[in-house]
């Protein structure tokens, strides 16, 4: 029987098999076939190979999926007329779990090589572990990665963190397969679809929506991650800098806060406001209530109750307490902005917030200036006064 080969074709003809087999060839590839039993089923490719015809096992249904096996039975095509032999297709795959080769290959380079390393290490835990840590490197293909877009979608993740994320994993197992840890999956030869990314215009809070806000986390209580999103607001620091805040970087007689290592790399110091320290205070006493006697060997400022240790995402509390305020609109990263506008709106020169938000390029700062318009509006109402009719 000759038709088009789909998981669902297979299905039916298991349910329909009257004998111990069948066999359907697939009408698109040629070679391309499937042997049908009641429980199982095999793909298989039929090809010329030395002048003989042969028979390569591709792998069984449901194990992998007719599109796999498809792909898989273009890619032995594709070696077979570059010469490739019976054995260089049977033999096993060299691969490894995608958790063994981030944990024994992929972090110790990259923590040699990149900068900081703590964003990595949360995007692996909280995206990559959980859906394809025990998975073969060679048996993650382009399919997982529109599954892996179409989740984040629906979990409300910006267009442009879900291409990060997509194009990052993809990055990884390319280079597991240049270091010769294994063969990735044909499908991933060619880039992924990536969503439209358009540029957002730039959100800040306003002094009300402020309010707000801090209305909604004082009615919730003064919990680590609370606290945190506080904090992010009255210091205008990058959400994983506050996430890894250490006691130990913390001056209280001198207001400050040192961050040992910044985005671009370098140790930074934050300027604390009375209202900062108050938030920090909180957190202490926080601490000291809850954690018991362990609270003196706690170093992170704002640690989980539950682990003892830095959060690693606060995503799932900051959706709720956003929609409570009515700001669902807004990203955590927005309080950065939010501070900076503030500071300008205030009369605080560009340069002085250049310093307190850690940039080394004043052109980077210039971004967030354009959010404060208010005191340009003060400003244009000195024309009316000037060319105005008494």
């Amino acid at each position: 029987m000759k038709t088009r080969l789909t998981d669902r074709v297979i299905q039916r003809h298991q349910h329909q098999l009257t004998q111990d087999r069948s066999s359907i060839t697939d009408s698109v590839i040629k070679g391309f076939f499937v042997e049908i039993r009641k429980r199982s089923a095999t793909f298989n490719l039929r090809s010329s190979i030395d002048g003989k015809m042969r028979v390569i096992k591709l792998g069984r249904f449901p194990e992998i999926s007719t599109e796999r096996a498809r792909a898989l039975c273009l890619e032995h095509k594709q070696r077979i007329s570059q010469g490739a032999t019976v054995d260089d297709l049977t033999k096993p795959v060299r691969s490894m779990t995608l958790d063994q080769f981030y944990r024994d290959h992929f972090l110790p380079w990259y923590q040699t090589y990149r900068r900081n390393s703590t964003n990595i290490v949360q995007l692996y835990r909280s995206t990559y572990h959980i859906r394809y840590g025990h998975r073969h490197l060679h048996t993650i293909c382009q399919d997982d990665l529109r599954k892996l877009t179409k989740e984040m979608q629906d979990l409300g993740y910006a267009p442009g963190s879900v291409n990060r994320t997509v194009v990052i994993l993809r990055g990884m197992l390319r280079r597991a397969d240049d270091w010769g840890y294994c063969k990735i999956h044909s499908s991933l030869q060619k880039p992924p679809n990536l969503l439209p990314d358009h540029p957002r215009h730039e959100r800040f809070l306003s002094r009300e929506e402020a309010h707000r806000l801090q209305a909604v986390l004082q009615r919730r209580g003064a919990t680590p991650v609370n606290l945190a999103i506080l904090f992010l607001l009255y210091t205008g620091a990058r959400r994983s800098e506050v996430l890894n805040a250490d006691w130990a970087h913390v001056d209280f007689a001198r207001q400050e806060w040192r961050i040992p290592i910044s985005k671009n790399g370098r140790p930074r110091t934050v300027i604390l406001s009375d209202r900062a320290v108050d938030i920090l205070e909180q957190a202490r006493a926080y601490q000291q209530r809850h954690f018991g006697k362990q609270a003196r060997s706690v170093s992170t400022v704002f640690a989980n109750p539950q682990t003892l240790q830095p959060y690693h995402n606060i995503w799932e509390t900051w959706k709720r307490v956003r929609a409570e305020a009515d700001l669902t609109d807004v990203r955590l990263h927005d309080l950065r902005h939010s501070y900076a506008s503030t500071l300008i709106n205030a009369g605080v020169s560009i340069y002085e917030v250049q310093k307190l938000l850690g940039h080394t390029n004043i052109t980077t700062t210039q971004r967030y200036a354009h959010l404060a318009s208010e005191r340009l509006h003060e400003a244009v109402k000195l024309v009316d006064a000037g060319y105005g009719l008494e």
